[in-house]
């Protein structure tokens, strides 16, 4: 869709990393997200109208190709996260936007983690409005120097990465504005990327610090939460508590400007000692999240890996009733429990 739309000066925002090979209806049911994400939000912001076939064959559609909609319950929202529990969806309406005249990119890296976390809160809290706003720990870096053969600085407190878009007059004072609080924040070195093969270098990094862990071991857990943005520095401290706790080989990288982490776990699944503190490590890091008002899922959904993990973070809000409603209403769109059974925790 997004290359399709290029062609024609515009482009569709959401950007899962899966973008090259994901499906659209399948993006929908996931409410998937990306690194624009910290400007544009997720899939639920950019579709209008859905075309879904229910469980008993009937084929019907939800909302309206407009922008304003309240004739009715909002069952595109519904739909958009269900996780093909309710529905399957066949055709969508979606909003698109114009390409921006210029993107200009800021690199910062960190010597403490608490310094990296606060230049992440500050970049939202005074207004920047970045197009993307992206961190990569230490391991991250070191793996991307290692596997594409860099020399970025192997900083402690990791790499913060901001995109800033718009006219070409304005972009730079806004560039500027984030250079000014990388600097306050006591960044050790800042770049400024100018060329296509210089960006595209350094938004490997990024890249990389996500897929290490599968890269670099056999085993792999998939990590995604989700915390308040004045939580951020918090949490990437947590998490380096429980990586050194257990002692295990950990990367995050996040959409830090939504507030989502990815604390990814390399294992060795062959090696018992090592596999069960990975699990453990992997169960703290949801607890870290409910703990600092977040929730264990971001944009990579429950399935049925994370059944217990939903059921934890009810609890912990006292939202249990929620939890039976969501229950009552599969009951209602798939009677027969034949749609995606037992994902969601949706089960009887």
């Amino acid at each position: 869709v997004d290359n399709e739309c290029r062609k024609y000066g515009f482009f569709f925002p959401p950007d899962p990393a899966s973008a090259r090979i994901a499906t659209v209806g399948g993006s929908i049911a996931e409410n998937a997200g990306g690194m624009r994400g910290a400007r544009y939000g997720v899939m639920r912001d950019w579709v209008l109208k859905l075309e879904v076939v229910l469980a008993d064959g009937t084929l019907t559609y939800f909302g309206e190709a407009v922008y304003k909609n309240t004739a009715g319950y909002d069952l595109v929202g519904l739909m958009i996260g269900s996780e093909g529990t309710l529905g399957i969806i066949t055709r969508a309406w979606l909003k698109i936007m114009p390409l921006p005249e210029r993107i200009v990119r800021i690199v910062g890296f960190f010597d403490r983690i608490e310094d990296a976390g606060r230049a992440i809160f500050r970049v939202r809290r005074e207004g920047v409005n970045p197009l993307i706003l992206e961190y990569a720990d230490r391991e991250g870096i070191i793996a991307a120097n290692r596997i594409k053969k860099f020399n970025y600085p192997e900083a402690n407190g990791g790499m913060v990465l901001v995109d800033v878009d718009g006219p070409k007059v304005g972009v730079e004072s806004i560039a500027e504005k984030v250079v000014k609080i990388f600097r306050e924040e006591n960044a050790s070195t800042i770049l400024r990327p100018s060329t296509p093969e210089e960006m595209e270098n350094i938004m490997d990094i990024r890249r990389i610090a996500f897929t290490a862990p599968a890269r670099l071991y056999p085993g792999f857990i998939d990590g995604d939460i989700v915390v308040p943005l004045s939580k951020i520095g918090d949490a990437l401290v947590g998490i380096d508590e429980i990586r050194r706790k257990y002692n295990v080989f950990i990367t995050v990288a996040g959409h830090v400007g939504d507030g989502n982490l990815h604390p990814n776990i390399g294992v060795n699944p062959n090696n018992r000692d090592e596999w069960e503190r990975a699990e453990k490590a992997a169960y703290e890091l949801n607890m870290l999240a409910i703990r600092l008002g977040g929730s264990i899922a971001a944009e990579h959904g429950i399935g049925r890996l994370k059944e217990g993990l939903l059921l934890k973070q009810f609890e912990a809000r006292n939202q249990l009733a929620a939890y039976n409603l969501m229950k009552e209403i599969k009951k209602i769109f798939d009677p027969k429990n034949i749609l995606n059974p037992g994902v969601c925790a949706l089960r009887w």
